[in-house]
């Protein structure tokens, strides 16, 4: 091993290399491959890396690569977009899936409905629009020339009021809630109201409500009182009725004419009493009739319209001779008033007298006359 301190110099030959190489000049420019690592002084670069391997070389502004180690200057509007102008003017840039604010004053093409649009084109498109969780319902007009008649509407949980709103038939099912009135053509009903809604339902007879909008059959003797005594009983019916058995207790009246059987009269018998100081037409509000002053004349009804029917009438002392007239006698004897005692028929009844009679159908009979 030589070592030397100091310079070396070499007038020919060179210096030879342990593996058998001569190297007799200074070394040239090397063309490294692999990994270079620096471990000494070598911490800058000397040259600009050129464009065309990889680097910025001469090019200003932003850069743009080719895939292949080439660089050049990017394009604006084309590359990317320019910090000023119109965001339209952007080319060969990809659609994006985003939430985008603010205000969307001009958006074009269809949004479709399971994106939360309306999945037609204009505002007269034809289609089913399809509301979900209670929209809140305007009033709009359904048929102008602008928005044309819709042909379908499906509203789910709606909510609102809707006071123009008609429709034709309704093909789904709704739950309302609060007052419904119809002004259309809803003037039937399509089922019977059920029974727990209110509703006679399916159940028979007499019904009690609940309270909570539930219908069901009353109960004889606990809800209502059941009819006990005879088996016959008069209702309040408009045409003759019999009973075997009817008791009054107490007070009663009895409006009409009893025509049939017996009526026992336990107590005080009231019956309709009139001072007529005025021509007076009897009808079957009258019993007894006392003729007073300006009384002149007392009318019968037609006999043939109230059969079995009585009056008592009186002349009172003084008043003058009575005249008495029956409806429909057109100025003969019958029908009139019939006495048999005399065998003739009566026109007048003179003062201080009185006179029952009691009509058979065809006249009114004289019973008692003094």
């Amino acid at each position: 091993m030589l070592e030397v301190a100091g310079t070396v110099y070499s007038t020919s030959g060179g210096f030879k290399f342990p593996d058998g190489t001569t190297q007799a000049t200074a070394a040239t420019a090397t063309n490294l491959t692999g990994d270079v690592t620096s471990t000494g002084a070598a911490t800058t670069y000397n040259n600009v890396v050129p464009a065309t391997k990889g680097g910025a070389g001469t090019v200003s502004g932003l850069l743009k690569a080719d895939g292949a180690g080439n660089v050049s200057a990017a394009t604006a509007a084309t590359d990317y977009l320019a910090p000023n102008g119109s965001a339209a003017a952007l080319t060969n840039f990809p659609t994006l899936n985003q939430n985008t604010s603010g205000t969307a004053s001009n958006v074009t093409g269809v949004v479709a409905v399971a994106n939360g649009g309306t999945g037609v084109t204009t505002s007269t498109g034809s289609g089913s629009n399809v509301l979900s969780n209670s929209p809140t319902l305007v009033t709009p007009t359904l048929v102008t020339p602008a928005l044309g008649t819709p042909s379908v509407l499906v509203a789910t949980n709606a909510t609102g009021t809707a006071s123009g709103l008609t429709a034709g038939t309704v093909t789904t099912n709704a739950n309302l809630t609060g007052a419904i009135t119809s002004l259309g053509n809803a003037t039937s009903y399509a089922t019977v109201v059920p029974a727990t809604k209110g509703g006679a339902g399916a159940v028979s007879g007499l019904l009690k409500a609940d309270g909570a909008g539930n219908v069901s059959a009353a109960t004889a003797g606990t809800d209502y009182a059941v009819a006990s005594g005879s088996g016959s009983y008069i209702q309040n019916g408009t045409g003759a009725q019999a009973s075997s058995n009817f008791n009054i207790s107490g007070a009663g009246t009895v409006g009409g004419l009893l025509t049939a059987g017996s009526a026992t009269v336990g107590g005080a018998l009231s019956l309709p009493f009139l001072t007529a100081s005025a021509n007076l037409t009897l009808n079957n509000t009258h019993y007894t009739v006392r003729r007073i002053g300006g009384c002149n004349t007392i009318t019968l009804p037609q006999p043939s319209t109230c059969p079995g029917r009585l009056y008592v009438i009186i002349c009172s002392v003084g008043s003058g001779t009575l005249n008495l007239a029956v409806t429909g006698n057109t100025g003969g004897l019958s029908p009139g008033i019939y006495d048999d005692v005399p065998g003739a028929y009566l026109t007048t009844l003179a003062t201080n007298s009185r006179i029952t009679v009691q009509s058979n159908g065809s006249d009114w009979v004289v019973l008692t006359k003094n």
